[in-house]
């Protein structure tokens, strides 16, 4: 186990709503109570449900950017059901392979240039 990565850590970590066009992203989805509790972290609030405050119904989104795999950033992809999920580059294509394995019913946008496994 690495040192310092279960147990008390300030730390910060963020999840964005973007409107515009019609559209709704919500960039990262942060982590919840369970994994906050496991990794001994402070969690003061649902991510998802923070949502509403501007309007925005998980279960509406239809687009998802995330930024990178950390857990405090793709955790609660569960609770965007019908969101196609973005990412560019190599995370695309890891991106891909955990979503897929752990949920079939995962959209996932594909950047170019990634090949099956």
């Amino acid at each position: 186990m690495i040192k310092g990565a279960f147990g008390p850590m300030p730390m910060d970590y963020f999840v964005w709503p973007a409107r515009g066009g019609g559209r709704i992203f919500v960039i990262d989805t942060g982590f919840n109570a369970e994994v906050a509790k496991q990794r001994r972290r402070n969690y003061l609030r649902c991510p998802v449900e923070t949502l509403a405050a501007f309007d925005i119904d998980a279960a509406h989104v239809k687009d998802v950017i995330l930024t990178h795999l950390h857990y405090d950033h793709a955790g609660n992809f569960d609770r965007f059901a019908h969101a196609r999920f973005h990412a560019s580059g190599a995370r695309a294509c890891l991106c891909d392979r955990a979503l897929h394995a752990l949920s079939s019913a995962v959209a996932f946008v594909r950047s170019r240039g990634c090949r099956e496994a």
